[in-house]
């Protein structure tokens, strides 16, 4: 790859007293010394610019451009150079000089002291082309280019499409778009500069996030979700000591909350309409990334994923005859069970089969579906042995896995007019309610379930106060049996007259206007229609409830400058905490130092996507599939069972796109 430089000195000496010269690589590997017009005329290998010292003992301005002078001729036949007169031709005369004088020239540089030197720019990135895709030249200041390309739109319930907005080409993967929202100052994605994808961030206020400059930013952000206060910085033992560009902060809220606490807004299910999840935080600690605090950096911010495999292993299958009806004595039809069933005929046709009596005697008492080679040789290999056997096939589910512990220090720290221990306790307080729960004490209960004690389930629940009971409130208990009943008559007879009025304006379908009624024609309808809830077609059967995937962890932790956080993790769920204190006590007889260290973990797994999102501000996933012909979706692959898929049915057109990927 060749380098030349742009706007070159044609001065060979400048007035710094230095000299610019240029080394090159040869073919060979060796070095070349050149001057202006060498570079100039052709491109070499591996081009540097370096600045000699043109004061250095040795240094001849004659030897500095790698040409002779031109040689004089007079009229006679003699040629004479530089004043001597030589009987050499002209051409062996100037090899000769050209030789001598490249030696030296070569030398004085070797010696020369080099003051400084320049690389060769790099040549121009070639951007790499996506299958079937042109690629875009090279836009604005960014290699990511000004040019947005709308991601795939989906359909929703409500006739509305959402996407994930629009985006850039990605630099190292040919099939996605990229879009990476975790800019200072971006709150929505319609607000993120692409044009800055490459630019080194120079504001100040991020460049050095001091404890200031980060409680006035959160403050002048609408979110209720995001705030800091001096109190967070000023008890803990660190405060000053460490850059808060490492800087960790824990919340914790009252409802399940999501990675991203600065944009509160929300779609609903099924729905393109937006709406404010807002709410303030609980409690908050901070806290420092450091191998000395017990919070290091390769603990806090990794993370594993794992797809779950597992072996399967063919085998030799053992089949046997099977019934034509369900029964067991109709194997053979009504012919074979009648001869199987008397024993004259069973021996008449064990005689014609070859058995003798002890043999046929013998196969009856085995039974049916007797193995006598399993029996005789029972470790017999059946098969070859020469095979293979095991294939790893594809288990339901990912796996990810990033639990981590963190430490949080304080020290015994007091204020104006303000006692030490009283702030201390404060501060503990406040880390019991991040961590911990105030709750009663709670003696069991009792949860009636159905059931009448006959094998039948009923609908009725067990008649009087059971509390009262087992307190030893006989009287009470019979009383409130009283009750049960009274109560039962008078909602019963008010039903059946709701039920009779309904039939006199509605006629039969006024019968629904009564329970009873309906229990009394509906029951009997069920029960002889098959519906009485034992599993026919009418019969009802309750289903789980099936999993919503919402969080359900209400602990949020922000690492990193929290203008410009490195990973914003929500959906967490702290396991357990523990506090301590240390020594040595302080003016008020009170331990010194305190240290909180707890464990936490994600409520749920997380996919690629929502990996992603961590790292971009919790704005969503920076990989998107473009709405472009031939784009395909980086997760649109196949995954083959155990039986090659003859027991699945592939997505309409998954063919189609799995020889589109083998041929690129």
């Amino acid at each position: 790859m060749s380098y030349i430089f742009q706007g070159q000195n044609l001065s060979t000496e400048q007035s710094d007293k230095t000299y610019t010269g240029y080394t090159a690589v040869t073919a060979d590997g060796g070095l070349v010394f050149l001057n202006h017009s060498d570079v100039l005329m052709q491109e070499h290998q591996f081009l540097a610019k370096s600045f000699y010292n043109t004061g250095d003992n040795g240094w001849d301005p004659s030897l500095v451009e790698d040409t002779l002078p031109p040689p004089i001729l007079d009229l006679g036949d003699s040629l004479t150079f530089a004043g001597f007169e030589l009987s050499l031709s002209p051409a062996a005369i100037q090899a000769q000089a050209a030789a001598s004088r490249g030696k030296k020239r070569e030398d004085m540089f070797n010696a020369a002291s080099i003051i400084g030197y320049q690389p060769s720019p790099p040549p121009a990135e070639q951007e790499e082309k996506a299958p079937g895709q042109k690629a875009d030249p090279p836009a604005g200041m960014s290699i990511y280019g000004n040019k947005l390309i709308p991601s795939v739109k989906y359909p929703q319930k409500d006739g509305a499409d959402i996407s994930a907005g629009d985006g850039v080409r990605s630099k190292f993967n040919a099939w996605a778009l990229f879009k990476y929202l975790n800019q200072p100052g971006v709150i929505e994605p319609k607000d993120v500069i692409y044009g800055g994808y490459n630019r080194t961030v120079t504001n100040d206020d991020i460049i050095n996030p001091s404890a200031a400059r980060i409680i006035t930013y959160a403050n002048n952000t609408s979110s209720l979700s995001f705030n800091y206060s001096p109190r967070d910085f000023t008890a803990t033992e660190h405060f000053g000591q460490i850059s808060n560009d490492y800087l960790v902060t824990l919340r914790r809220f009252a409802y399940p909350v999501p990675d991203d606490i600065i944009n509160t807004r929300d779609f609903k299910t099924g729905s393109s309409e937006s709406h404010d999840t807002t709410q303030p935080d609980l409690a908050r600690a901070i806290t420092w990334m450091s191998p000395k605090l017990g919070n290091d950096m390769k603990d806090v911010l990794g993370f594993g994923m794992k797809f779950k495999w597992k072996d399967e292993e063919s085998s030799m299958q053992e089949l046997q005859g099977g019934s034509g009806g369900g029964g067991s004595d109709n194997k053979r039809g009504a012919l074979g069970s009648l001869i199987d069933g008397s024993s004259l005929l069973s021996a008449v046709e064990s005689g014609v089969e070859g058995y003798s009596a002890t043999q046929a005697a013998s196969k009856r008492a085995r039974g049916d579906g007797y193995d006598s080679m399993g029996a005789t040789y029972p470790n017999h290999v059946y098969g070859p042995l020469n095979v293979i056997k095991k294939v790893l096939i594809r288990e339901q589910g990912l796996e990810f896995d990033q639990a981590f512990e963190l430490s949080f220090h304080y020290d015994l720290k007091g204020d104006l007019h303000t006692s030490p221990r009283v702030m201390f306790m404060d501060v503990m307080s406040n880390l019991l309610a991040l961590t911990y729960n105030n709750a009663p004490f709670w003696g069991g209960g009792a949860r009636w379930v159905g059931g009448s004690g006959n094998g039948a389930s009923s609908t009725g629940k067990p008649f009087g106060d059971m509390e009262k009971l087992k307190s030893g409130d006989y009287a009470g208990f019979a009383k409130s049996v009283v009750e049960n009943i009274s109560t039962k008559l008078k909602s019963g007879f008010a039903d059946l007259k709701a039920g009779a009025e309904g039939i006199m304006s509605k006629g039969l379908n006024g019968i629904g206007d009564s329970k009873i009624l309906d229990n009394l024609v509906g029951g009997g309808l069920m029960k002889m229609l098959g519906g009485g809830g034992g599993g026919g077609a009418q019969g009802a059967q309750t289903a789980a409830a099936f999993l919503t995937g919402d969080p359900t962890g209400q602990w949020h932790l922000t690492i990193g400058n929290p203008m410009a956080p490195i990973m914003v993790i929500g959906n967490l769920a702290l396991e357990n905490s523990k506090i301590t204190f240390e020594g040595p006590l302080g003016y008020e007889g009170f331990p010194t130092k305190m240290k909180m260290v707890c464990s936490l973990k994600p409520a749920r797994p997380r996919d690629k996507g929502e990996i992603e999102s961590m790292f971009n501000a919790g704005k969503g996933r920076f990989y998107l599939t473009p709405d472009v012909p031939g784009a395909r979706d980086l997760d649109d692959v196949v995954d083959i069972s155990q039986y090659g898929n003859k027991d699945k049915k592939l997505k309409s057109g998954m063919a189609d796109r799995i020889s589109d990927m083998s041929s690129g």
